[in-house]
């Protein structure tokens, strides 16, 4: 009986979450996480505003038309589309969402919070509350956190996984906020209850050791971390996890971790560890211009990489585009060592390329 509820719930999420995006679900996956080049991204805008011309009033081919703009970071541009599209269809509250959340990116982050919490009085489909109330209130606990207002971070957090069954991520981002506040005991309390949501689905051992390792290195315990991920390398020299292994070793001092990086190139088939290991390679001889060529190249990698992200912001800082920067550095959000404002991100990442700089590599 039990199992059939689980299965009944994990099913109404999946509905829930497919009758709120439909196509934009589809395109958001083509376009983001399948490492379309720029040039194709361009190339969807462009034959969206056929469509769009052609039907004016399609409310779906405005959104789909702002995540184009948003994949390439035109954000004012994905700004003006998501207006369209909810003026079109006020019932449509993705677009709300999404309107909320450019704010977000752009750094207009007390614009942000007042549009997410008025999704909050916002009346909705009776399915799909529980998704947008536990959105927002994660959306507001991050930016009161990158404010450094860290009890109303953890109150919003809280809030949101209330909403969640099951939210491991969630719950690795507020252990952080709960180890930036000081309070060592209450974060490993919410560490332990991440992980206790990455067993529930029951990946294997050597996952859920994966995972643990990627908390350890975000609470700065760089060290555990480092030797959680040696037993995996035991049975598993994935290319994932020797890169996760050449970057916990740079982060805890220790710059033989480029040769790790170096290694996993090998068996990484996106081309993604190629282009970190090149521009730090460009980096380390001031070649920043070509840095951020190296990093842009592979855009699904540059998604899912708090390291790339914040290596690319450090390099547009050091550029003199701090407007691009920091966009760049508010996405990298969770995904760096307590990685809850700009500054611990930043301070994080000078270390990371001093650490490299002070072996002097051979080029």
């Amino acid at each position: 009986m039990d199992n059939d509820l689980r299965t009944n719930k994990k099913v109404e999420r999946w509905q829930v979450w497919f009758f709120m995006c439909k196509k934009a679900l589809l395109l958001l996956l083509m376009l983001i996480f399948c490492g379309t080049a720029y040039a194709d991204l361009r190339f969807a805008a462009d034959s969206i505003k056929l469509e769009i011309e052609e039907n004016p009033d399609d409310f779906k081919s405005y959104f789909d038309l702002g995540l184009c703009y948003i994949a390439i970071d035109k954000y004012e541009e994905a700004l003006t589309a998501f207006e369209r599209s909810f003026e079109l269809n006020s019932e449509y509250i993705l677009a709300k969402y999404k309107i909320a959340l450019v704010y977000y990116v752009m750094d207009s982050l007390e614009i942000a919070k007042s549009k997410f919490e008025e999704l909050r009085e916002t009346s909705y489909d009776k399915k799909a509350i529980n998704y947008w109330l536990r959105s927002t209130y994660k959306m507001c606990g991050k930016i009161d956190a990158m404010h450094g207002h860290l009890d109303g971070a953890i109150t919003n957090y809280q809030e949101s996984i209330k909403l969640y069954r099951r939210t491991w991520g969630l719950k690795r981002e507020l252990a952080m906020v709960y180890w930036k506040s000081g309070d060592t005991l209450e974060a490993y309390n919410w560490l332990d209850r991440a992980l206790e949501d990455v067993a529930y689905y029951e990946f294997g051992s050597t996952t859920n050791k994966w995972y643990k390792a990627i908390c350890l290195y975000d609470l700065t315990k760089f060290n555990e971390a480092i030797e959680l991920n040696s037993s995996i390398l035991d049975s598993d020299k994935s290319g994932i996890v020797l890169f996760n292994h050449g970057v916990f070793k740079i982060a805890s001092g220790d710059s033989r971790g480029f040769e790790n990086i170096n290694n996993a190139i090998e068996m990484d088939t996106t081309g993604f560890v190629s282009s970190v290991y090149n521009a730090i390679n460009a980096i380390l001889v001031d070649s920043l211009s070509n840095t951020v060529a190296l990093l842009q190249q592979n855009i699904s990698g540059l998604q899912s990489s708090g390291v790339a992200k914040g290596l690319l912001a450090w390099t547009l800082e050091k550029l003199g585009k701090e407007g691009e920067a920091k966009q760049l550095w508010i996405k990298c959000y969770g995904q760096l060592p307590l990685g809850t404002d700009i500054e611990s991100m930043r301070s994080f990442i000078d270390s990371f390329v001093q650490t490299i700089k002070e072996a002097n590599i051979p080029q």
